[in-house]
């Protein structure tokens, strides 16, 4: 390139310090102050360090009141808890152990009012008698000699687990 290439390039030089300057520390500048409204107090650039306070407009919480207070420091300062008593060896061994806690069964808190549904698939031959002795019987249907067959092959299953199960409501 030529001399007058590079000095076509090249800012002037008051121009290079300005735009030096904006480069490492940028002037903070409100938008009042470029419409030409007389700006407030100069602001303060934050550090990445430093966390951001609350707004301006933001509306700050009431002071806690005296009791709440007092009962926050109160929970602070808990006393420790003392220390478990150990208990002789003669007499853990003279008590038998203690029983696991019993199993929780999905059944239980169940409600019997919700009724839930199961496809059963069967062969049409057992098919075919179900519906007939649905259709014979009187105040019989399909269904409820099915539930009634099923409820009592699924309790007796249970108690040969060795579970009891649920008495009817």
């Amino acid at each position: 390139m030529s001399a007058t290439t590079e000095n076509k390039l090249k800012p002037p030089p008051d121009m290079q310090a300005f735009l030096a300057q904006a480069s490492v520390n940028p002037p903070a500048v409100s938008i009042g102050a470029v419409k030409g409204e007389k700006p407030e107090a100069p602001e303060t650039p934050q550090t990445a360090l430093e966390p951001a306070g609350p707004a301006a407009d933001t509306p700050k919480a009431p002071p806690a009141a005296p009791a709440a207070r007092k009962k926050a420091q109160r929970a602070t300062k808990a006393p420790p808890k003392p220390a478990a008593k150990q208990k002789p060896a003669a007499e853990a061994a003279t008590k038998p152990p203690a029983q696991p806690p019993r199993q929780a069964y999905p059944w239980e808190g169940a409600t019997p009012r919700i009724k839930q549904t199961f496809n059963l698939r069967m062969p049409e031959d057992d098919y075919l008698k179900l519906k007939w002795l649905g259709d014979t019987q009187y105040g019989e249907t399909m269904h409820s000699i099915a539930l009634a067959a099923v409820c009592e092959a699924v309790n007796a299953r249970l108690k040969a687990l060795g579970i009891e199960p649920p008495k009817p409501e």
